[in-house]
């Protein structure tokens, strides 16, 4: 039996090297090993977007093309009502009146016309079946998403850039936010949430590559569940043996740190060389001509 394939042969080593008892519950320090691998697995899984931790499809983020419609809606109100029923919910929408700057996220909507805003409505004046602008701009995403590593418009090459500084994002697209399609910029202001930089005035598909929050590294049973390739579970173990020793406060920690860092580098590198393939590396650092 290979000696790093499941996660019981990888606290097995943990705990041999440590100098504990390995039979089960045999020494204190068990359970701490469960905790010390969790955390050198996330430690190792939180340094880049590896390749191994990218999800093999990506998420599909549906955006909506903005909506004309009439409202009317009182200045102090927070509760419009729209001229044409809409079928389709509304919340997360912003609603955009025709004068003033500020725009309302739509935070209910009844019978296909009734809405409620975020915050009372600021006028000027109040709106009699006046025309409005209904938009999203702020997208949820899937709650397995760690790094999102593009977007891109299915069926084109154009890619919604980003992701941008929040503050940034702010100060190059002030409120009231125009439409365009497609938005340029996003910026990803929450753990779960995006913001584009203009509004989508049609609706389409985007394809978003990401890598993915797995489990921890003590509930696998399998090794595919353990996303780091095969070949780097040693790595996995001496980066689980440097976190148990430094929980004991033994002086080997140090020690043992220091290699794990040595040997992430190592698989930084080998990803590299996936990622730019061999001849690529070499275009990229020889230094005789091109040509013979």
């Amino acid at each position: 039996m290979a000696s790093f394939d499941l996660y019981s042969e990888l606290k097995l080593d943990v705990l041999d090297r440590a100098e504990e008892e390995t039979g089960v519950g045999a020494s204190e320090f068990a359970a701490l090993a469960d905790r010390a691998l969790d955390r050198a697995y996330h430690d190792i899984l939180g340094r880049r977007p590896w390749l191994f931790t990218r999800a093999t499809t990506p998420y599909i983020l549906t955006l909506q093309g903005s909506q004309a419609n009439m409202a009317t809606l009182s200045v102090g109100s927070a509760s419009a009502v729209l001229g044409t029923s809409v079928g389709t919910s509304l919340v997360g929408f912003r609603f955009k009146p025709p004068l003033g700057v500020t725009t309302y996220r739509i935070t209910t909507h009844a019978s296909g016309v009734n809405l409620t805003l975020e915050a009372p409505f600021q006028g000027p004046d109040a709106l009699v079946a006046a025309p409005v602008t209904l938009f999203r701009d702020e997208y949820p995403l899937a709650t397995n998403i760690r790094h999102i590593i593009g977007i891109w418009l299915m069926g084109t090459t154009d890619e919604i850039e980003g992701p941008m500084i929040e503050s940034e994002m702010r100060d190059r697209y002030p409120n009231p936010i125009v439409g365009t399609w497609p938005p340029q910029k996003y910026t990803r202001f929450a753990e779960f949430m995006i913001r584009l930089s203009q509004y989508p005035t049609q609706s389409g598909l985007a394809e978003v590559p990401h890598t993915v929050i797995p489990a921890d590294l003590s509930t696998t049973t399998t090794m595919a569940q353990i996303v780091i390739p095969r070949m780097w579970h040693w790595v996995l173990a001496d980066a689980g043996l440097a976190h148990l020793l430094d929980i004991k406060e033994d002086s080997r920690a140090t020690k043992w740190l220091q290699i794990t860092e040595a040997n992430i580098a190592k698989m930084a590198a080998d990803e590299d060389l996936k990622v730019l393939g061999l001849q690529g590396t070499r275009r990229q650092t020889r230094r005789e001509p091109a040509w013979r």
